[in-house]
């Protein structure tokens, strides 16, 4: 969806390229492709997506009215907008709040309505975009936290094969399983990791999300009626 946003920005500088170079650049662009089931539905979401890029575009802060689903409110938040990014089929923004140092990761689905301030913003030469993305889990900013999971000999070169954060260590048993240990934010993502794994995964710390997935698992017990 964003890409005609993006194509309609440049299409007056495609006019000066020669046609065989764009016809290079389609053939490189064909080279990569990606799934797009599961992704989120942008239905009318299109002029909220074309002014986050002219603010993004002229540093211009902007009034977002944002729907939470952690607590199910509709919130007005000022924000310099600085950067979209995608996540599992879903687009994002990475937003400073107006006035403050404060990141956040907010869902472009989740925005009713935008507004501008017609006040600009710097952009904070401080704020390193990919390290703070590679800070979280995987979508949820929240207050970072040690964790430590143990995975069976079936699940462990999976789990080997990739950088689940760059805290992570790794320590391996005898009997071929491993304990994988990682400070990084993101509570509710790390707890639908672990039970995604079922028994070939197991929460060893902190003690708090132990308990809470014992809760989740008799839930999903209690779900099919199991006696």
């Amino acid at each position: 969806m964003i890409e005609k946003y993006i194509n309609s920005a440049f299409f007056k500088i495609n006019q000066g390229i020669p046609d065989s170079t764009i016809k290079l650049l389609e053939k490189i662009n064909r080279l990569f492709i990606s799934k797009t089931i599961p992704s989120k539905l942008y239905k009318g979401k299109e002029g909220i997506i074309q002014k986050l890029i002219e603010f993004m575009i002229k540093s211009e802060s902007c009034l977002l009215k944002y729907h939470s689903f952690y607590d199910e409110k509709y919130k007005d938040i000022k924000i310099d907008p600085l950067h979209f990014f995608e996540n599992k089929g879903g687009f994002y923004i990475l937003a400073r709040k107006t006035g403050l140092n404060d990141i956040r990761t907010l869902a472009v689905e989740r925005i009713i309505d935008i507004q501008g301030t017609r006040k600009s913003f710097n952009y904070p030469e401080d704020i390193k975009p990919e390290k703070i993305l590679d800070s979280l889990f995987d979508i949820i900013a929240d207050k970072q936290f040690y964790v430590q999971v143990w995975f069976s000999k079936n699940q462990a070169r999976y789990i080997k094969e990739r950088s689940w954060s760059y805290t992570q260590k790794i320590s391996e048993n005898k009997d071929g399983s491993i304990v994988i240990s990682m400070t990084t934010s993101g509570w509710l993502d790390i707890k639908r990791w672990i039970l995604s794994y079922g028994a070939d995964a197991k929460v060893l710390k902190p003690q708090k999300m132990i308990d809470e997935i014992i809760v989740d698992a008799k839930n999903i017990i209690k779900g099919y009626k199991l006696k």
